[in-house]
């Protein structure tokens, strides 16, 4: 998907495939996989901050438990309207959205180790989870 994003000039559209991409304005790469190109030129108002698909899970379950001491993690509990599927890719992307957001969207907030990346499309998915991408984050 990556090399037909970056041959066909790096547009939003050229990024869909059925909603089943993201376009991430950090670098998704890791010490085992890179991914060539430059960073889209997207808008940025909407941002969301998600779990890299390359982060182990001890890194997520740590993710996990730092943002939720700051802030609602709820929604990824069970009977909660994110615990599907129940994942810790999943609940650890809600969880450091959920503190990206409550940080102001600063770039450093979704760092969490080099785990995360920020993301352009909202992750939100199934029946009713939609994750906050509007500040003041009410928790």
């Amino acid at each position: 998907m990556n090399a037909f994003y970056q041959a066909s000039g790096r547009q939003k559209f050229d990024c869909d495939f059925k909603s089943s991409a993201l376009i991430a304005l950090t670098d998704p790469s890791s010490s085992s996989c890179t991914y060539p190109g430059a960073e889209a030129d997207v808008d940025t108002s909407n941002t969301w901050c998600v779990a890299k698909p390359t982060a182990n899970d001890n890194i997520l379950q740590s993710n996990i438990d730092f943002a939720c001491q700051k802030t609602n993690c709820d929604p990824i509990k069970e009977g909660g309207l994110c615990f599907n599927p129940n994942t810790l890719m999943h609940h650890a992307s809600y969880a450091m959205n959920s503190y990206y957001q409550l940080s102001g969207r600063d770039a450093a907030s979704c760092d969490f180790n080099n785990s995360a990346m920020i993301v352009t499309s909202n992750p939100g998915y199934g029946t009713g989870c939609y994750y906050a991408s509007a500040l003041p984050l009410q928790i």
